[in-house]
């Protein structure tokens, strides 16, 4: 790594595991421990951090009866101002001149991390925190005269919410008054849920195992494509139809046109091969089976067929062989967030005598679109692609950028079908680590090796 945090200590006492070292009798200019961050690459100390470091947590105040206090705060600190300067660097802005614009974008970076300890989102108060470190930092130079400008951090918030969401809410929230605001907010889907709710939908058509594929395939279009709902259930099954399916290359983008859209904009979506097949598979097997069944039922005469990719499985209570609803998917997925805990709680009647705690599902089917965005954000990045939250707009389908979340993604009118297939492979590596990270987990629980 290019930056890495150093600690100061010039005692000469031995280190012994759980004892704590005697206190000098002459103090050092820095406590022992204390964290600075070092350019490994040009091999020197990261100064304007270091003396930040210094004025805020080796002053009077941060000793105790001659102990040091400040520990913890100064190594969160460091960590945070390390992640800043990572991002100024990679962006190839000096960090004396850096405006609300990269504090923004480093923030709305702060929204997509995944913590390697957690395999979730990184918490609001952790996001808070970092960005407090960087706010007070350029105080601090500001005043020292190191910097003309101060980033605003609460403009940055502003920047960062109005590139995040729609002004208006996002179009799922529009048109209902009295949500809160966890309801108007996307919530990407963390990657150990993810894998949970994806096995929990059902089996691909290539598992060959009992179960309905429907589902579980509608699910896997949301996290590859980021389609909404809508759109998934006006795909066309001719579509799918006699694929071609070539198993050494399992990730080459197949360009399908959409028209059935938010406004009516048509715009082309990729699907990998390996999705491509499955489709290919559920369109001659469960969906020609729940056809056929319909056939004896309602499907009969002069009675059109239905055209819609995703129809209701054979073994339905009712409405075989008819088109999938919205709500019928939706239904499904939070059954299956109920059924594994991932659930949220949430207050009835705040204010009013009927006040009442229940549990909610955590995500809804739309959070698909917004985990697709996430993992293509990472894989973007993981290609070198500088700011790729930017190139937002076509796939989704979104008039302004204002209205596009940052994190959704795409890259079809700036990436050849070469460079689509490499992202692809990175795409579904990245969700091969969550389905490894999560099986790691169980394993350890077990006392298993993996």
């Amino acid at each position: 790594m290019p930056l890495t945090i150093a600690r100061f200590d010039l005692d000469e006492t031995p280190v012994i595991p759980n004892v704590p070292r005697p206190v000098p009798a002459v103090r050092a200019v820095l406590p022992t421990g204390f964290p600075f961050i070092v350019d490994e690459v040009a091999h020197e100390v990261v100064e304007p951090v270091l003396l930040f470091l210094a004025a805020k947590y080796s002053g009077p105040a941060a000793f105790k009866e001659g102990s040091w206090t400040k520990l913890n705060s100064a190594n969160a600190a460091a960590a945070d101002l390390k992640d800043w300067w990572e991002k100024a660097r990679i962006s190839g802005v000096p960090w004396d001149c850096a405006d609300d614009h990269l504090v923004a974008d480093w923030l709305i970076d702060m929204r997509t991390i995944i913590s390697g300890k957690t395999f979730d989102f990184l918490s609001d108060s952790t996001v808070k925190r970092r960005a407090s470190s960087v706010a007070e930092f350029y105080r601090w130079a500001h005043g020292r005269k190191l910097v003309e400008h101060i980033p605003e951090p609460d403009a940055a918030k502003r920047l960062a919410n109005a590139l995040m969401l729609d002004p208006k809410g996002p179009a799922h929230a529009r048109g209902n008054v009295g949500r809160g605001k966890y309801d108007r907010e996307p919530h990407p889907i963390s990657p150990k849920h993810a894998a949970m709710i994806a096995d929990h939908l059902g089996p691909l058509p290539t598992m060959k195992t009992r179960g309905v594929n429907r589902t579980r395939l509608a699910f896997e279009l949301g996290f590859e494509t980021g389609m909404r709902i809508d759109e998934i259930l006006n795909l066309h099954h001719a579509l799918f139809a006699d694929f071609d399916f070539d198993k050494t290359q399992p990730f080459v983008m197949t360009s399908i046109e959409i028209t059935k859209t938010k406004g009516l904009v048509p715009r082309e979506i990729n699907i990998p091969a390996w999705l491509m097949n499955e489709l290919n598979l559920y369109v001659a097997g469960e969906r020609h089976t729940a056809l056929t069944r319909a056939r004896t039922i309602w499907l009969k005469g002069s009675t059109p067929e239905p055209w819609q990719l995703f129809l209701n499985h054979a073994g339905s209570p009712q409405h075989v062989g008819k088109p999938t609803q919205a709500a019928t998917l939706q239904d499904e997925f939070a059954a299956s967030c109920r059924t594994l805990n991932i659930t949220r709680r949430k207050i009835l009647g705040k204010g009013s005598a009927k006040v009442q705690v229940v549990m909610v599902p955590r995500h809804t089917f739309h959070d698909t679109r917004h985990s697709f965005a996430v993992m293509l954000f990472h894989a973007l990045e993981s290609r070198g692609r500088v700011r790729p939250w930017l190139r937002v707009q076509k796939a989704l389908g979104h008039a302004q950028i204002s209205t596009t979340t940052s994190i959704y993604l795409s890259v079809v009118d700036h990436l050849g079908a070469e460079a689509l297939e490499r992202l692809a492979e990175t795409f579904h590596a990245i969700r091969n680590d969550w389905r490894g990270a999560v099986a790691r987990e169980v394993a350890n629980l077990k006392g298993e090796t993996v």
